[in-house]
């Protein structure tokens, strides 16, 4: 059992490098993770498909170590000793206890390898919804176009940035299109200000901006 647990956390450490990119700059967003780490582990998006397969590969190890049927030792003085000593309704015991810890295991291990996949279907766009007030205030958009969002959670990563700047009405980010629409309100910020503002706080969770159109 030991070894198949070692197998597990093998399991849910290789997800989690492979998921590093999309989940690093989230945790970094809300304050929980530091930005330059998140943007120096963005290397490893490219090796995201091996990271999977050893995750799988780690997993199988796991349950064929804690579910396949141990045989005697050929040392065994007696016939058959483990059999007699241990019996068939403990060794099924054994294994039932088991099941539950490789299975939660399991369940982390695959939701944090496959998360820049199903984030997508949750939040394709991450959205960040207009502050309230009294009145229309003057308001300016701008459309960032930024490298290195490859899922959901990358967008939602740059919303949850984005909106802590002041002034900030709107945040709108697309990862399939690589943008990003920031509307702030004008008696605010300067137009200039804005964009630096906004450069900054992209590329602090390691993404990096390429343009700007008004």
């Amino acid at each position: 059992m030991r070894r198949s647990l070692k197998w597990a956390v093998a399991a849910v450490g290789a997800a989690l490098l492979g998921s590093s990119c999309c989940i690093l700059p989230l945790l970094a967003a809300v304050g929980i993770f530091s930005g330059t780490v998140a943007s120096q582990l963005r290397f490893l998006e490219p090796l995201r498909p091996l990271f999977l397969g050893l995750t799988v590969v780690a997993l199988g190890a796991a349950w064929w170590g804690a579910l396949r049927r141990r045989g005697c030792s050929v040392r065994a003085t007696s016939a058959c000793a483990c059999e007699t000593q241990v019996g068939v309704g403990a060794r099924l015991g054994a294994h039932l206890r088991r099941i539950p810890v490789l299975t939660v295991i399991t369940l982390i291990a695959l939701t944090l390898s496959t998360f820049p996949y199903w984030s997508g279907w949750v939040s394709a766009r991450g959205t960040v919804r207009e502050s309230g007030g009294g009145g229309e205030p003057s308001t300016i958009s701008v459309t960032l176009y930024v490298k290195g969002m490859t899922c959901g959670g990358c967008a939602r990563a740059i919303t949850t940035q984005v909106a802590r700047l002041r002034g900030v009405e709107r945040v709108e980010a697309d990862f399939r299109g690589g943008t990003v629409h920031v509307v702030w309100r004008q008696d605010t910020v300067a137009k200039d200000e804005v964009v630096r503002a906004l450069v900054r706080a992209i590329e602090g969770l390691g993404y990096g901006v390429e343009g700007w159109v008004w």
